[in-house]
C-alpha cells in the first residue's frame, strides 16, 4: 500500500526525513525521538517519529543529487515537539536530523 497524497495541517507542521535503506534499522520506528537542526537560526528541537517509516518513491532533488544519488530511500514522518517559529514552517526547508549515530542524515 502506497500513500497517495498527504494533506498537511498548518497548526501542526512535521518534518520529512530520508534515510539510506542500509541505515535503516529498530533505532527508526514510532516514538523514537530525534534532534533535528533548523536552518538559519541554527536552533534544535526535538521531534518524534510519529509513524512507521514507507519506502520512498521518490526523493527531493536536492537529496537524489547528494546522499541517495542513484538509490531509493526511507522516508520517515517527524512531529516536532516544540512549537516552530513562523519563518520554520517553510515547505520544502531543508534541515538535519540528528539521529544519534554518526552515519544517519
Amino acid at each position: 500500500e502506497h500513500e497517495l497524497m498527504r494533506i498537511a495541517d498548518p497548526g501542526e507542521p512535521y518534518v520529512i526525513a530520508y534515510v539510506l535503506p542500509e541505515n535503516y534499522d529498530d533505532r527508526v520506528r514510532p516514538g523514537r525521538v530525534v534532534e533535528v537542526r533548523l536552518p538559519g537560526s541554527g536552533r534544535t528541537i526535538e521531534a518524534v517519529v510519529s509513524e512507521p517509516p514507507l519506502n520512498a518513491n521518490s526523493v527531493p532533488g536536492g537529496l537524489s543529487d547528494t546522499i541517495l544519488s542513484g538509490r531509493r530511500g526511507i522516508v520517515v514522518f517527524l512531529k516536532p515537539n516544540e512549537r516552530l517559529l513562523p519563518e520554520e514552517s517553510v515547505n520544502g526547508m531543508p534541515v538535519r536530523v540528528d539521529w544519534g549515530i554518526r552515519f544517519f542524515r
